[in-house]
């Protein structure tokens, strides 16, 4: 199955594989990926997609040539054993935000996207909330994780600091590295603001403040660690402040926050909207005064940059990485600090002024999600065939 490549210029199929990404901000970047992509530039390569899926819709809807492999970790096991059945040996294949696929290990030549950024941070315990045997577990999946990325021919780190740190990590330093800056999605912006959806009822009637935490059901986001500042941000102020959420109610984290909420007295101040569409997150985002990531750990979080271009409030995690990533544009808080924390968020919620004009000024220096798209183009047609 030889094709001329238009991207390459030579006879040869260029893979994009997108079976790692499931949900969150892998999905917004894989959907902001295809939807940017320029006319006919990739008509000749193949799209790996998972069956029945937004990605998939996406891929087929720009008349791309797709394989279509049924969700299940023994349906892409299988898959991911006989691919090399598919393609031919020096093709490319570009992962997006994940390890080679099994079979195409020394027989594509691999650029994979990096999204594991607990992996290059040791010395933080990522898997905090698990029992001892998961916990086991997690770390064991981490370190096949890490050693699978070693066999990339190359990788995409999402910041400097991740590539730095892996430049010096003994199983990825020998790995040839890049840097692409993470763009919002193509599908965030205030311009895909609905102003006639009504899906978001319950937080447009509310009075107070509104902070947005936009994300699943993962306890690394520390969402129920964060509801202590929320307690003391009702008792330091008269105007009352609410946080949205966006996950499933029948998730287990889901009801330990709803649990903590009942006992702090708090269960009238959580707003739960249940997962977002893509399609659907500027409009959320419109209604909340402030987007807030506590996580313990992100590479970069796409909650950052979607509040810039929302021209929303950022609170986030008071740490080296996150300050590497956004500088003025963000304010710093200690979740283990409640009080402190509530003060710093009503302070910047009363003067923001200055804060969204940082905001504007930081969103520069990162790419639009067509010149992101630009640079993987330009890293696959580079690549060492």
């Amino acid at each position: 199955m030889r094709v001329y490549s238009p991207l390459l210029g030579v006879n040869i199929i260029v893979i994009i594989n997108f079976l790692p990404i499931v949900s969150g901000g892998g999905l917004q970047n894989a959907l902001s990926f295809v939807n940017e992509l320029p006319k006919h530039t990739l008509k000749e390569c193949v799209f790996i997609v998972r069956k029945n899926s937004l990605i998939e819709d996406a891929v087929q809807r720009k008349e791309l040539k797709t394989l279509s492999v049924k969700s299940g970790l023994l349906n892409r096991f299988k898959f991911e054993l006989f691919a090399r059945s598919y393609f031919e040996k020096n093709d490319v294949c570009f992962t997006f935000f994940g390890p080679p696929i099994l079979s195409l290990i020394g027989y594509t030549h691999n650029i994979n996207g990096f999204a594991y950024s607990n992996l290059l941070y040791p010395n933080l315990d990522f898997w905090w909330f698990q029992p001892v045997h998961k916990r086991v577990r997690s770390k064991i999946i981490d370190l096949y994780r890490k050693h699978s990325m070693s066999f990339a021919n190359e990788i995409i780190y999402e910041t400097e600091v991740l590539m730095e740190r892996a430049l010096i990590d003994p199983i990825l330093k020998g790995v040839n590295s890049h840097v692409v800056k993470m763009a919002a999605s193509s599908l965030v912006s205030p311009s895909k603001i609905d102003h006639l959806d009504n899906d978001f009822d319950s937080v447009i009637k509310l009075d107070g403040f509104k902070l947005l935490f936009l994300a699943g059901a993962q306890p690394n986001k520390r969402i129920r660690e964060f509801l202590p500042t929320l307690f003391s941000l009702n008792q330091l102020s008269d105007k009352k402040t609410y946080i949205i959420l966006t996950m499933s109610s029948d998730e287990s984290y889901c009801k330990s926050i709803q649990k903590y909420a009942g006992e702090l007295g708090l269960s009238k101040f959580i707003i739960n909207v249940q997962t977002v569409l893509p399609s659907k997150v500027s409009t959320l985002i419109s209604h909340c005064d402030a987007l807030v990531n506590v996580a313990l750990l992100e590479s970069f979080s796409n909650n950052y940059i979607e509040a810039w271009k929302m021209n929303k409030l950022l609170f986030v995690t008071d740490a080296d990485w996150a300050i590497n990533n956004c500088g003025k544009a963000a304010k710093y808080i200690d979740i283990n600090k409640p009080e402190l924390s509530a003060k710093l968020i009503l302070n910047t919620m009363k003067h923001k002024e200055q804060t969204l004009s940082e905001i504007k000024a930081h969103l520069k220096s990162f790419p639009t999600s067509s010149e992101k798209n630009a640079q993987y183009l330009d890293i696959i047609k580079k690549s060492n065939l």
